[in-house]
């Protein structure tokens, strides 16, 4: 029966993982075979598959066909709907979720995700008519990196969009658990001590981490204590044996009392579940928990790899979407570690039996200090078995690994589980009955934090975390077996062939390089911005960083900076910021704080948050002409001097790389004057034609003037520009400019990242074509 159970997940995992859509009227038509077959010994691994497979199809065929029809992208619409959840408060902005119930022009009910900007709050179970804007959910698609479409799909979210106006039209009883933690909030925040560590209370108390802030997120990963200030499996178990022990000593009396505790337990577990938002790494120990208690209420052994795959199978099927975040395979992995590392292990003999029974207060005090040794065994043991284990899944999802995380998890793992989370949870309780009790409660809960806090801000200025290659699918499978030969029960088989599997991945993946005097350049899919990097063999050049819209969301902390490290780049030997505005230069600083840099080039000398690095040797200005090699590949700044009083955007880096007998030309922003100034007779030698363009100023109509393009003779073009933005970039009439010379065209809007190699030939990739995905429209 196991057998078919993992049969079934695997064929929900792979649903997802298809390039294309499949006919499902035509797969439907087997599924009274794969019923029968399901009945069978022979054929039911088979038909579990199948049934795994199709399930998951036609949920994520629903999913899609759910989204926002395309011809209502970027209209104006009247809604009407209830907030579905507990709005995420950042400063002036709020973000919610909102089921759309009436929509004259949509036709049918949506789930989307609005944000507001200074209007009403809103609190969850109202009923709204919205004036809203709203967008098909789509994200930035780069290799490697995270896919924010598929976890919006996997979200249930068919739409996202903005608030223009709205009225609150009544309340109603919607979503009682999301009204229930958004007052326990306001409970909680009108007696919260004024504290940078409020938002880390909320998040340990009701699941609320919106916030966190970006500061305080970068000490979670650096000491790999993610999952412990975050409501997680870990918390519910916390809250399921405190309430088991409690009730199995009150109800002890009580005919059946087993049964009557373990179903109190479930009823609380399940309130701390609702009140924590229903994570997936909650859904997975509270499902996890009712298989248990079932089992044991009915006298059934089963053992806990049979209650883990029980777990996975339901969370598979009620979401077969599940699989697309990364908390699935993280949550489940660790689960997994922890009963495969425990199995097998014999419960030893306790000392104190000993010693005589006269000797009561020698053997209480024995009896206590075994439980605490075992306890803390256990503790190491568990927090070996995560580190070692996770190792291989964290090089492949997270791109790197906190090499303190065992240390740090040995002393916040006790002071949370033990401490903190109790006194937050005795908060709730209070919180309805008296804002004083729940004060002293939340300072304590705060004080214990804050020495947490200190020792892991300690941790993490240590810099021990490594980043790791994208790994080779061998060597990540060698990886994870190898993991769990060195993990498994004593006895069994030698754990040093283990540690040779394992070779391969702790060594690191060599990041795969240009050869000598080719190029590969990237326009990277950062929305409406600019960055672009350059490859070659023997250095690295970045040339712009992206936008930077606010400190949730920085182009050069969340694209850029985890793109060159999956490349496996420590350092850059060239950074150029085209010039200052937010667009090119936002990400600047976030690059410049975690790579050492050997020379910057500026387009604007005096705009401030250019400067900010770890190292940089040289720093100059992009005004004069100048020109250099890496790796036999030339690298030509094009000056243009002081033709005119220049704008910012007339500032810009010119930048010409030339490999293998081929050009790139990156411009910025530049307009048409400055491109004019370019076809002077002063100038006319430093610009060659050139072989593909990244369009200047991402498509405006103050740029791309005509002659330009006939100089420059491109036989491609590339648009770095935002889905839809506002600044209708590329201009239609520059598109038609374009179409007129049969100039191809690449638009990082509708092709994500696009990559250009340089080599014996030209080739011009992107990564939705790439790396297709169902999802992908």
């Amino acid at each position: 029966m196991n057998l078919a159970l993992v049969a079934c997940i695997f064929g929900t995992l792979m649903a997802v993982q298809l390039p294309v859509m499949p006919d499902l009227d035509l797969l439907g038509k087997a599924l009274p075979l794969a019923v029968l077959g399901a009945c069978y010994a022979n054929s039911r691994s088979l038909a579990a598959l199948f049934l795994g497979l199709y399930l998951g199809l036609f949920s994520l065929d629903g999913r899609l066909a759910a989204r926002l029809p395309v011809e209502l992208v970027g209209e104006t619409l009247l809604v009407w709907g209830t907030v579905a959840s507990m709005p995420e408060l950042r400063d002036r902005l709020q973000r919610f979720r909102f089921r759309v119930d009436r929509c004259e022009q949509c036709g049918r009910p949506l789930t989307v995700m609005l944000s507001q900007y200074d209007l009403q709050p809103v609190l969850p179970g109202e009923r709204w008519r919205l004036l809203v804007r709203l967008n098909r959910p789509r994200g930035s698609v780069n290799p490697g990196l995270f896919d924010y479409q598929a976890w919006l799909l996997a979200q249930g979210i068919d739409a996202t969009g903005y608030v223009l106006e709205g009225e609150r039209l009544s309340a109603s009883p919607a979503v009682p658990h999301q009204q229930l933690r958004s007052w326990l909030r306001q409970r909680l925040q009108a007696a919260m001590p004024m504290s940078r560590h409020a938002g880390l209370l909320l998040a340990l108390s009701l699941g609320d981490s919106a916030q966190i802030s970006p500061a305080q997120w970068r000490v979670l990963s650096a000491t790999g204590t993610n999952h412990l200030l975050i409501i997680s499996g870990l918390h519910v178990g916390l809250i399921a044996g405190l309430s088991l022990a409690l009730l199995n000593g009150l109800l002890r009396p009580l005919r059946n009392a087993r049964v009557w505790a373990y179903s109190l337990t479930l009823l609380v577990v399940g309130v701390y579940a609702g009140l924590a938002g229903l994570g997936l790494p909650v859904q997975r120990a509270l499902i996890m928990l009712v298989c248990a208690s079932a089992l044991v209420t009915l006298r059934r052994h089963v053992t806990g790899l049979a209650l883990w795959l029980y777990a996975l199978l339901i969370v598979s099927l009620v979401n077969p979407l599940a699989s697309l975040m990364m908390g699935f395979w993280l949550s489940f992995g660790a689960v997994f570690l922890l009963i495969y590392g425990f199995a097998g292990r014999r419960r030893q003999t306790p000392v104190v039996e000993a010693f005589p029974a006269s000797t009561s207060g020698v053997l209480e005090t024995l009896r206590a200090t075994q439980i605490v040794s075992r306890w803390f065994a256990a503790l190491l043991r568990s927090q070996w078995l995560v580190f070692f284990g996770m190792t291989p899944l964290l090089f492949y999802f997270v791109g790197q690994l906190a090499g303190l995380a065992f240390v740090a998890n040995l002393v916040a793992i006790p002071l949370v589980g033990l401490i903190i989370v109790p006194l937050l949870l005795l908060a709730l309780i209070a919180a309805p009955l008296s804002l004083l009790l729940t004060g002293i409660l939340l300072r304590m809960a705060e004080q214990a934090l804050h020495y947490l806090w200190v020792y892991l801000e300690a941790l993490a200025s240590l810099g021990w975390v490594h980043y790791a290659v994208e790994p080779h699918f061998t060597s990540l499978l060698l990886g994870v077996l190898g993991g769990l030969v060195v993990l498994q029960p004593a006895g069994f088989l030698p754990r040093w062939p283990g540690l040779l599997m394992m070779l391969p991945l702790a060594l690191g993946a060599t990041p795969s390089l240009p050869a000598t005097g080719e190029a590969e350049i990237t326009v990277l899919d950062v929305g409406q911005g600019l960055s672009v990097v350059v490859r070659v063999n023997g250095g690295n050049l970045l040339y712009d960083a992206g936008p930077s819209f606010s400190d949730r969301f920085d182009a050069g902390e969340q694209i850029v900076s985890p793109y060159l490290r999956r490349l496996g780049v420590e350092a850059l030997d060239v950074f150029l910021v085209s010039h200052g505005d937010a667009d090119h230069a936002g990400g600047a600083a976030a690059v410049s704080k975690n790579f050492q840099v050997g020379q910057q080039y500026l387009g604007e000398l005096s705009s401030e948050g250019l400067q900010t690095s770890k190292i940089v040797k040289q720093q100059s200005s992009c005004r004069e002409a100048r020109q250099w090699r890496l790796g036999e590949v030339d690298f030509h700044l094009l000056g243009v001097g002081d033709f005119f009083a220049r704008s910012a955007n007339n500032q810009s880096c010119l930048l010409l790389v030339q490999a293998a007998g081929f050009s790139v030309l990156i411009p910025g922003d530049i307009e048409a004057e400055t491109e004019l100034a370019l076809l002077s007779p002063t100038a006319e030698q430093l610009l060659p034609r050139v072989d593909v363009l990244i369009a200047p100023h991402h498509g405006s109509l103050t740029s791309s003037h005509p002659a330009f393009l006939n100089r420059l003779r491109p036989s491609a073009v590339i648009f770095s520009a935002g889905f839809r933005n506002r600044f209708e970039h590329p201009h239609s009439a520059i598109v038609a400019r374009y179409e007129a010379r049969s100039i191809q065209m690449f638009n990082t809007a509708t092709d994500g990242a696009v990559v250009i190699k340089l080599g014996k030939t030209l080739e011009i990739h992107t990564s939705r074509s790439s790396y297709p995905r169902i999802w992908y429209d």
